[in-house]
């Protein structure tokens, strides 16, 4: 699985005299996740308020589209325009 961002995930300062960095934090997948999910993908995202970083999976299957949702907002046939490029259309 490709992993994006840093290389490790953890850091322990003791006193600031030593730092350690481990990757200990990792994502695990299986075959069938593999092949549902080809294009799937780890990233490390910055730590933020943690002496880790957050874990961010991507799993959206190769070739797959999401549909795009038409929300009509009911205000719209109140504009005097609104019917005008609309008529005739199905």
């Amino acid at each position: 699985m490709l992993t994006l961002g840093q290389k490790f995930t953890w850091i322990c300062v003791n006193g600031g005299a030593v730092e350690i960095h481990e990757r200990l934090d990792r994502a695990v997948m299986n075959v069938k996740w593999q092949e549902v999910y080809p294009n799937s993908m780890v990233s490390h995202c910055a730590r933020v308020g943690s002496d880790h970083c957050s874990i961010l999976i991507g799993s959206m299957p190769c070739g797959q589209k999401r549909k795009r949702v038409f929300i009509f907002e009911s205000f719209w046939a109140e504009d005097a325009q609104c019917g005008v490029p609309c008529l005739g259309r199905r």
